[in-house]
């Protein structure tokens, strides 16, 4: 994302600690984390043969600030996901800013239909629509219209092959489509909980986009991102522990 805007961050709390940086970038990965969507079940969810719902805990460094909820449902051809997220970050009592995003997307043959979406973005709206027709993907943005002409992807977490198979993202609250690099980190531990999980970690970068994923080395199922934002605090993003499989529990860190 090329800048953040609509961050109308209270000016007294904020500027007394220095953290003005801080809460744009805290708003810009909650941009990006709250706008994902999947063209297709990943191996686990294929095993559930019908809709699926995850959920997620959302905290500043261990301080939690909301939580997103995710429902992901069969359609003919396809699969809807609709996803709502609430978060509200507040210093020393004072409310910094809050963020509500609502999105609506259906994906066939793996490829991006139709989208809409709303957000709140502490008090400043964004609008987004868009659709697929005669291989040209139409997107209107607060007033700006785009036309793809590529198959059209999102910020698919929980389908790494999604992601590792695009250079370009399209970001549902603002309607850009911006280029990104998606590289395996390697095997590494993720506490969600009380328990320490075997995972398997890849990044995305690009301007202004810095992001740890983390998933089971076992089904592939997406558990948790990382983001390190200014002042070195960082963005966690973690799987409900309810919602994780016996496979994902069985490979436990030793």
């Amino acid at each position: 994302m090329k800048r953040i805007t609509g961050s109308h961050v209270p000016p007294g709390p904020v500027k007394r600690f220095g953290r003005n940086d801080l809460m744009r970038r805290v708003l810009m990965t909650l941009l990006l984390a709250s706008t994902f969507a999947s063209p297709a079940w990943s191996s686990t969810q294929s095993s559930l043969n019908g809709s699926r719902t995850l959920t997620l805990d959302v905290f500043l460094d261990e301080r939690p600030i909301g939580s997103q909820r995710f429902s992901l449902q069969p359609v003919p051809g396809g699969t809807r996901i609709v996803s709502a997220a609430d978060f509200e970050v507040r210093i020393l009592g004072f409310k910094a800013f809050g963020y509500n995003h609502r999105n609506q997307e259906e994906w066939r043959g793996g490829c991006l239909d139709k989208i809409q979406s709303t957000t709140d973005s502490n008090g400043r709206r964004y609008q987004v629509d868009g659709g697929a027709l005669n291989g040209t993907f139409t997107v209107n943005a607060t007033g700006i219209t785009r036309q793809i002409t590529d198959c059209v992807g999102s910020f698919a977490y929980w389908d790494k092959s999604q992601l590792l198979s695009r250079n370009k993202l399209l970001n549902p609250q603002t309607g850009e489509h911006m280029p990104v690099e998606v590289t395996r980190q390697g095997e590494g531990v993720l506490r969600i909980g009380n328990r320490d999980l075997r995972v398997e970690r890849y990044v995305i970068t690009g301007k202004g986009i810095d992001i740890t994923l983390s998933y089971s080395p076992v089904d592939g199922d997406w558990l948790g991102l990382d983001s390190r934002v200014e002042n070195g605090r960082t963005l966690r993003y973690r799987r409900s522990s309810a919602e994780l499989t016996d496979a994902t529990l069985a490979q436990g860190s030793s």
